[in-house]
């Protein structure tokens, strides 16, 4: 999951917004044992938050309120730092550029980008 949330973290990175933005998103669990299924509906909602200013990103991510991670990231110096939370246990990863060229070489899939055409109207924006 936190390849994953990386991953797209890095993505929005590259497009280079101009302008502020903030998109939430609901994170849900749908396929899972019957086990799992019944203590999911017992904890509290899982959220994805990314924030964007310039080259400047923000993402918190938080799982069923036992997992909990932070990533800021400085698109033009390409350092940023990544906290994570899980069950109480804090920890902190500074990012460089060194080290995601690294990340990245490892990867056994890239991420893929695609235009869709059309438009699709969002909070009346």
């Amino acid at each position: 999951m936190r390849k994953l949330v990386l991953i797209v973290c890095l993505v929005f990175l590259k497009l280079g917004f101009s302008q502020d933005l903030s998109v939430i998103y609901d994170v849900k669990i749908e396929k899972a044992p019957k086990e799992v299924k019944k203590v999911i509906k017992q904890m509290p909602d899982s959220k994805l938050t990314m924030k964007y200013s310039g080259s400047k990103t923000y993402s918190h991510l938080t799982i069923m309120g036992i997992y909990k991670q932070t990533l800021v990231f400085d698109q033009e110096s390409q350092e940023g730092f990544l906290l994570m939370e899980i069950s109480g246990t804090k920890m902190m990863v500074k990012l460089n550029k060194d080290q995601l060229e690294e990340y990245n070489q490892q990867q056994d899939t890239q991420p893929v980008v695609q235009e869709v055409k059309g438009k699709k109207k969002i909070l009346s924006f």
